[in-house]
């Protein structure tokens, strides 16, 4: 998966937190760079979804309406035609196919 904010280098930023760790700047028990930034990538489709006046919140699609009473899920959107590679780096897309089997 292409992660727009880490680019071709997620490696640097991983060095970076590994020599921060070594030299004691942060615990051992801190989480990967790409465990932190899931981390934010999850709380961030969270408020987006709670909040109505969200900047971000016109992008989403549609709520889904269902007469059945189905397992939760982690959002009620519909889910939107991944149509291209180019849409995996689109973070309302990839946070509405996370998790999604």
């Amino acid at each position: 998966m292409v992660r727009p904010l880490l680019g071709e280098r997620p490696c640097e930023l991983g060095c970076v937190l590994a020599t921060q760790q070594r030299y004691g700047y942060c615990a051992d028990d801190t989480p990967n760079i790409s465990e932190l930034f899931a981390a934010a990538d999850q709380l961030l489709f969270e408020r987006v979804l709670r909040k109505e006046l969200h900047v971000l919140q016109p992008l989403l699609p549609e709520k889904k309406i269902s007469n059945y009473n189905l397992r939760a899920c982690q959002h009620d959107r519909q889910l939107i035609r991944k149509s291209a590679h180019i849409n995996d780096s689109l973070f309302i897309v990839r946070m509405l196919y996370r998790d999604s089997y």
